[in-house]
């Protein structure tokens, strides 16, 4: 001080957030001042403006920061993503929504921009999030400035209130779905033709058997026609077959079945053996 010739100096710190930050100092390089109280609470005061004002400032920086980072993060989304007021109007769109449906597409109606309609649509999701101030999803095919159709799952949901704290805002995500659904289609063809096939391969499978039946039962009718015994069995085991000729030999009536019988319970029997042979 003596080097710079101050005479009398007084300071007070800078504060934001209770950090100090630095100071403000008031100085004499005529005399020694004798600081009256009155003086001490107007520097102090001056003290509390400028930290303040620098806490503001840094505030704004860091909200338009924050704001500016948002903003970068909403445009780079592949989804379409957009502000819809209460009048339907497109008041904000991220970069996704302005290539697929115009870069002139703020201020106009949502419905005219997504659906081409001249009136609001008959199930919109923005007057039920507005009516209700709940989230809302459905399907949606709308059509870009190709005149391609893409398949949209729709979410409209409460993005802002006016002063009364009516809702004001709401913000629409769109996410393509037109791949899926493509995707489900080509399932749902599939299985319908493998439904089909399942039905003819069981209908064939019926007509065989049934044509199978019929020579079964027909063979059976040629056997049993038959003038002379036969039988079907396994080798010294159960009896598979057999006609009515063959009950005949064995003197049984014609209405007892042998099948499942030992073959070697008739068959051994010599005079039983000679009857077959010769008849």
């Amino acid at each position: 001080l003596k080097k710079l010739n101050i005479k009398s100096l007084l300071g007070f710190p800078i504060s934001i957030n209770n950090e100090a930050y630095g100071y403000i100092g008031f100085d004499n390089i005529n005399n020694i001042s004798k600081w009256e109280e009155d003086d001490f609470e107007i520097f102090k005061t001056s003290s509390e403006i400028i930290g303040n004002a620098l806490k503001r400032k840094w505030a704004e920086e860091t909200l338009k920061g924050s704001h500016q980072l948002l903003a970068g993060v909403i445009s780079s989304l592949t989804e379409v993503i957009y502000l819809v007021d209460n009048h339907f109007n497109v008041v904000w769109a991220n970069n996704a929504a302005k290539q697929l449906f115009g870069s002139l597409i703020s201020g106009q109606k949502c419905y005219r921009i997504f659906a081409h309609r001249g009136k609001p649509c008959s199930e919109c999701l923005t007057v039920e999030t507005f009516m209700d101030g709940k989230i809302h999803e459905k399907e949606k095919t709308f059509t870009d400035l190709n005149g391609k159709k893409i398949n949209y799952w729709c979410t409209s949901s409460v993005a802002g209130f006016n002063i009364e704290g009516e809702r004001e805002l709401a913000v629409l995500i769109l996410r393509d779905i037109t791949e899926n659904k493509k995707i489900e289609k080509s399932l749902i063809e599939s299985e319908n033709s493998l439904r089909s096939l399942n039905i003819s391969l069981i209908k064939k499978v019926e007509e065989r058997t049934k044509e199978l039946q019929m020579s079964e039962e027909m063979y059976k009718k040629i056997l049993n026609d038959l003038d002379v015994g036969f039988y079907k069995g396994e080798f010294k085991g159960k009896l598979l077959m057999h006609n009515s000729a063959l009950n005949g030999i064995l003197e049984l009536d014609a209405s007892v079945s042998l099948v499942g019988s030992q073959s070697t319970r008739f068959f051994s029997d010599l005079n039983v053996q000679k009857r077959y042979y010769d008849e």
